[in-house]
């Protein structure tokens, strides 16, 4: 929900265990600067460290991951409602501002937890509240100042960009659209050749040169790395899914790697970076509208970028095969106009920034790639819909659905059409892409963790419709049909393991052949 709205998400919960289960989205939401508020129940001091019933150490169990704690204490007629609004207050801003997070408001209740007839007197306590009650403001308005590029900074940044011989601009994860907006413009302007993340929020849109949606596969090339040697780098945004991409950024001889991330925290993982500025992009951008010299096109680079573009849609045309690459191209080409699209981790968000070009038809995209987490994967997808208010398909592997599957309720209950692409290979498939596959005699057992489950049964449970498509013509049709009919639904696709990586060589070999040829 919060990814969508990019306003804070309310979790609310019982004492106990209740709370620890909370955890792996509290990382998530930290890692990834997610607005979320944790409202958790307590119990009373009193019977704290007593051996009472469903009570556990709640103050400070998220650690480090919240951006604010605070203790509410069980309500009585000496707690001030003031108190209790401004704390609030304080926790809804410290959730909101650069860096966004969770927080959590652990309140404490005595029992009897229900109002009793003889309570009276409340009504007083709030006698100085009559303009709060009146509106619907905050009690305490909380106001940031905006980040902005100092003049001097800015000509710093144009004379290290319009000095380079050669550069790259990459669109990272881009969390708001006028972020998104900005950096297009900027990089017209500096008409860099221009790699789109499939977290950009960009990627499913109409664009052209000089945005190359298939970057990442440009690299399988050694040809194409040896002639394209940028000294500069800008990176508009947070982390990028390509490997191939932060590999080929830890080779590079830069003089420059600028990052634009509004936050302060490190993102160099090849401890490249040079210069990194903590504030919008929009605001980065602003600053040297009208400082950049336009560069001269990269012929040579466009002209492979369109071919390989069009060797990779010919192919999958071509091929009946029901891979997963397969699914992952020809999703975004057929899902409905304004949809979105979340996938889960491990191979699919991989095969979508790798093989999902652009789209005529703009979508809306998400994953919980903070931690790159197995956690909860059909929960926030069903709060993204809720958020977007429309249509969402999930793209997601067996091992993550089964981890998940009571949170097929949600789905079931979701207002909005929702409809699952369930890659089933009856185990965890990115393990087959490691050295360790050939070297470990236990490895099927301890990695690639069988099993031979099937998900029908688990989308009747949930009264959602079921389909499974056993080639590519079938895989289109029955997502129409879906789509058409306005019903949430699982669509099961089987694959194998050890296909698919033979799938993933072939089409890199002939990828290297076409760009090398």
């Amino acid at each position: 929900y919060a990814r969508a709205t990019a306003k804070p998400a309310v979790l609310i919960c019982t004492s106990g265990t209740a709370v620890a289960n909370y955890l792996p989205a509290v990382v998530e939401a930290s890692v990834d600067h997610v607005p979320v508020i944790l409202l958790t129940a307590d119990r009373p001091p009193e019977l704290r460290n007593a051996g009472a019933n469903q009570t556990i150490h709640q103050s400070f169990i998220y650690g480090n991951y919240v951006r604010y704690q605070c203790d509410l204490p069980c309500p009585t007629k000496e707690i001030s409602p003031e108190f209790v609004l401004t704390t609030i207050d304080q926790a809804i801003f410290q959730a909101q501002r650069s860096p966004a997070g969770p927080v959590h408001i652990n309140c404490m209740f005595r029992e009897p937890l229900a109002p009793s007839a003889n309570d009276s007197g409340h009504e007083s306590d709030l006698s100085g509240l009559s303009l709060w009650l009146e509106n619907s403001t905050p009690y305490t308005h909380y106001t940031s100042a905006d980040k902005l590029l100092s003049e001097d900074a800015s000509k710093s940044a144009a004379t290290a960009i319009n000095s380079s011989i050669s550069g790259l601009v990459i669109l990272g994860q881009i969390r708001n659209e006028i972020d998104r907006q900005t950096a297009l413009a900027f990089c017209r302007e500096l008409n860099w050749p221009v790699a789109i993340d499939v977290q950009s929020g960009v990627r499913f849109s109409e664009l052209s040169e000089p945005f190359l949606p298939f970057f990442d596969q440009l690299l399988l090339s050694q040809k194409f790395k040896e002639s394209f040697q940028p000294d500069t780098i800008i990176q508009l945004g947070d982390r990028i899914v390509s490997k191939r991409l932060q590999l080929f950024i830890t080779q590079l001889e830069l003089e420059n790697y600028i990052v634009v991330v509004d936050h302060p925290f490190r993102r160099d993982e090849s401890h490249k970076v040079t210069h990194r500025y903590d504030l919008p992009i929009a605001a980065f951008c602003q600053a040297l509208a009208g400082h950049l010299i336009f560069a001269q096109p990269h012929r040579n680079m466009n002209q492979a970028h369109a071919q390989l573009q069009k060797h990779i849609a010919e192919g999958f045309v071509k091929s009946t095969a029901l891979t997963e690459p397969c699914v992952a191209h020809t999703l975004p080409r057929i899902a409905p106009p304004e949809s979105g699209i979340f996938t889960g981790n491990s191979m699919p968000i991989r095969d979508v920034d790798m093989f999902a070009g652009l789209t005529k038809n703009k979508l809306h995209f998400a994953a919980n790639r903070g931690a790159s987490g197995i956690d909860g994967n059909f929960a926030a997808a069903a709060g993204f819909a809720a958020g977007l208010q429309k249509p969402v398909t999930v793209i997601l592997g067996d091992l993550a659905a089964l981890h998940d599957l009571n949170s097929l309720h949600l789905v079931s209950q979701s207002e909005y059409q929702f409809i699952v692409i369930l890659l089933n290979n009856h185990g965890g498939g990115i393990f087959h892409f490691l050295p360790v596959a050939q070297q470990n005699a236990h490895f099927e057992t301890y990695f690639g963790t069988p099993h031979e489950r099937n998900f029908e049964q688990a989308a009747d449970m949930f009264s959602l419709r079921y389909a499974n498509p056993v080639n590519s013509e079938e895989f289109v049709s029955q997502y129409q049909n879906v789509v058409e009919s306005g019903e949430s639904a699982v669509i099961e696709i089987f694959t194998d393991r050890n296909e698919n990586v033979n799938f993933h060589q072939q089409l890199q070999k002939e990828i290297i052949a076409r760009l090398d040829g």
